[in-house]
């Protein structure tokens, strides 16, 4: 009951401002929830976008997505000490992806799970692969098929555009690479690449590295050749669409295309599980001998750097996807380790064994990947196979000094018409590709000691490298 007017005015006021303030309060939680809901959908509209970009990413390295971030691939799994595998479970997924046996595991001297599948490498012979008749009316190796596997490789079935162009049921157009870019990484093949792109009489692959003939073929359901003629997919229907009629009227279609994986030069990682390769010490049988296989009269392309220069690039470029700090001291502690590693290889291997021995430097996870600069031995086991002339090497040092003299030559030697100096305008301002970025500018140059340490151990393969081209500039001196 109210004792006086003011106290009842206030009385009377309250239900009005409890209601303003429950009002006030709700509109304050409906605020809230609201932005609370909102952020939720933002971190997973950020995760799904992430584990896109992370699956596309990955596809670069070859592997595809699914697997945790504790390394890199289940290579790195295969290559390095247990310690670098965190989780047993993990462990055995990745082994289990590889199917590889104990037998095969003991003579790599890799640390494996005790149980493993077994796997019919024998599916991995490219060699029973039947030799092709190519169209003699198409510059670039092609053949037609009436009917296309349906694409089983995780890694092709990401990329749906390039599914929904091949047709299962129509005559279609298959075609090899005319040319492979095979190597050296940091050696400007990013470069080269782009710049053939732009010449009328070329259709590369959107994607420049398949990694399939070295990589990806290891996986399951990726072996089959299909996989890699799907790669190349888009390049053949414009290589079929493409044609000139002579005087006769007869149709020629003169585009090519080519494969940018450098990779294909050095990594035969798993030589020793491979067709071919049974009771030899080092590779009988490598990637040369593969490609070769599927089209002798392919074009290869090598870009050589100083061994040196391009170790350094490398170890500063690969920081981003090992996610590794960069630093002089990092850099020289991880040559000397590496160095040291490789002489004592050499104690009871062959050097050409020493180079191919996945069991020690690790190619897809080690921050300096030492034997990609033994350019004698790699250089040497593809002109094995490949007669000289259908081998253009280029020292990239002279490259990036004469990109257009350089560019012309390249035209040349894949048979492709001269361009009009308007034509060579957009090629040579094509912006350079994979430049150091700000941090690796930050560190600076090596040391010189370690510049020293490094000359005396690659000063003896140059040398065999020079004697082989018979050309001194490959010295580096």
């Amino acid at each position: 009951m109210c004792m006086n007017t003011r106290s009842c005015f206030i009385y009377d006021a309250l239900p009005d401002t409890r209601r303003l303030i429950v009002t006030m309060t709700r509109g304050h939680r409906i605020t809230r929830v609201k932005r609370i809901i909102a952020l939720v959908l933002l971190v997973f509209a950020c995760v799904a976008t992430l584990r896109k970009l992370g699956s596309r990413a990955l596809f670069w390295n070859g592997w595809g997505h699914g697997y945790p971030d504790t390394v890199l691939n289940f290579y790195t799994a295969l290559s390095q000490t247990p310690s670098v595998v965190h989780s047993p479970r993990w462990k055995k997924q990745m082994l289990d992806t590889a199917h590889i046996t104990i037998s095969q595991a003991e003579r790599m001297q890799l640390y494996l799970s005790p149980t493993l599948h077994s796997y019919q490498w024998a599916d991995l012979d490219l060699t029973n692969f039947p030799k092709l008749e190519f169209l003699p009316n198409f510059k670039n190796p092609c053949w037609r098929e009436s009917y296309i596997p349906r694409v089983t490789c995780p890694i092709i079935l990401e990329f749906k555009r390039l599914i929904a162009l091949i047709r299962r049921s129509t005559e279609s157009l298959r075609c090899l690479p005319y040319f492979l870019i095979i190597g050296l990484p940091k050696c400007g093949t990013t470069d080269i690449y782009k710049r053939l792109n732009m010449h009328p009489q070329v259709a590369l692959p959107r994607v420049k590295e398949s990694f399939w003939m070295e990589r990806i073929r290891l996986r399951p359901n990726c072996s089959s050749i299909n996989t890699y003629l799907d790669f190349q997919r888009e390049s053949a229907i414009t290589i079929d669409r493409v044609f000139r009629r002579g005087d006769a009227g007869e149709v020629y279609h003169p585009v090519i295309t080519g494969d940018g994986s450098v990779d294909v030069m050095w990594d035969n990682t798993f030589w020793p599980m491979l067709p071919g390769n049974e009771g030899c010490r080092e590779p009988c049988v490598t990637n040369a001998d593969i490609a070769h296989h599927l089209n002798p009269g392919a074009r290869i392309i090598m870009s050589l750097r100083n061994p040196i220069d391009r170790l350094y690039s490398d170890y500063l470029y690969e920081s981003q996807w090992i996610n590794y700090e960069i630093s002089k001291l990092d850099f020289h502690q991880e040559v000397e380790r590496e160095i040291r590693e490789f002489n004592e290889c050499l104690l009871s291997n062959s050097v050409r064994g020493c180079t191919y021995n996945g069991s020690h430097e690790n190619a897809y996870s080690s921050k300096v990947r030492l034997r990609q600069g033994l350019y004698s031995v790699h250089v040497a086991d593809w002109l094995r196979v490949f007669p000289r002339q259908q081998v253009h090497i280029i020292k990239f040092e002279e490259y990036m000094m004469d990109i257009d003299n350089h560019m012309k030559s390249l035209f040349r030697f894949l048979d492709l018409r001269e361009l009009t100096k308007s034509e060579m305008i957009p090629v040579l301002d094509l912006k350079r590709s994979n430049t150091r970025n700000a941090a690796a500018k930050r560190v600076g140059e090596m040391f010189p000691e370690t510049r020293q340490l490094l000359t005396h151990f690659y000063g003896q393969y140059n040398k065999e490298l020079a004697n082989l081209l018979n050309d001194q500039k490959y010295l580096w001196e």
